[in-house]
């Protein structure tokens, strides 16, 4: 692990679509990636869960040795079915796998959709994971004081669009960087 020497830290995102960068791989991974300077690997899997980033992190994430991890998912498991409650308990062993490894887990909100009835559990979700995960990017805030129906930033009112991940990557670098210094104080 480099984190506590001079080099840059080694970070792994994991997740979803909206970390692999749907439909052609533009993504806030690579925006932050370019801007900060900074290599971080992208595991994106369109389709993914928290579920299946469990079952992914032994295999893909734990034998790096990142430095931090940041976790991208949530609207898959709601339109998929999965209850909150349920959620809720694979994000927090999600958390314990990271930190027994000694990765830092950073949890990011799920972005808004126009599906009122997913929307609903995606708010409880939210505001759940800020709450309890130790880490976590806003990523729903860059969507509040936007029109979804616009299309300016959700094209499809699931994926952002590259303006979208632009200003995703705008969120991830400023709270990346509060971690980073929290983290080496």
């Amino acid at each position: 692990m480099l984190l506590g020497s001079n080099a840059q830290p080694k970070i792994i995102a994991i997740g979803d679509s909206i970390t692999k960068g749907y439909p052609d791989d533009y993504s806030w991974v690579t925006v932050v990636s370019k801007r900060m300077e900074m290599d971080i690997e992208n595991l994106g899997v369109s389709g993914d869960t928290f579920a299946g980033i469990l079952m992914r992190i032994d295999k893909d994430v734990v034998p790096k040795e990142p430095d931090l991890c940041v976790i991208t998912a949530g609207t898959n498991d709601i339109f998929l079915g999965y209850e909150v409650a349920e959620i809720k308990k694979t994000i927090k062993q999600i958390i314990i796998t990271l930190e027994r490894e000694g990765i830092i887990p950073i949890i990011t909100t799920p972005i808004p959709t126009i599906d009122e009835y997913s929307e609903k559990k995606l708010a409880e979700l939210r505001q759940w994971i800020q709450a309890v995960c130790p880490h976590t990017i806003p990523f729903h805030k860059v969507f509040i004081d936007e029109s979804l129906i616009s299309g300016a930033l959700l094209g499809d009112g699931v994926h952002p669009t590259h303006e979208g991940h632009d200003k995703l990557a705008e969120v991830a670098m400023t709270e990346l960087r509060k971690i980073l210094i929290d983290i080496l104080k």
